[in-house]
């Protein structure tokens, strides 16, 4: 049975600071899914919300077997000293 890992995207409007869940990353253990949710459209009424360039159609199912560069730019490289303390603090502030 595979398992899936879902990751919301939220986008936080600079000028009103207000937040919006605009999309949805998943994972099913073999292909990466980015798409758009109906927040999106919200953001975009509301506050002028662009696509963003690595996903510019809002319908489209974005599908890939490696992790999007825009979500894997972000992560900590493994092989940064303080990695294992922040996979620490990390553990430590979910279980609150």
């Amino acid at each position: 049975m595979k398992t899936h890992s879902t990751l919301f995207l939220a986008w936080q409007d600079p000028n009103s600071r207000s937040w919006f869940p605009i999309g949805r990353l998943t994972f099913d253990g073999t292909n990466y899914q980015f798409t758009y949710t109906q927040g999106v459209l919200e953001a975009q009424q509301k506050c002028g919300f662009e696509p963003l360039p690595s996903f510019p159609r809002l319908g489209k199912v974005y599908t890939s077997t490696y992790l999007f560069s825009v979500f894997a730019n972000r992560l900590m490289p493994t092989n940064r000293p303080d990695y294992s303390s922040f996979i620490h603090w990390l553990a430590k502030s979910d279980s609150k």
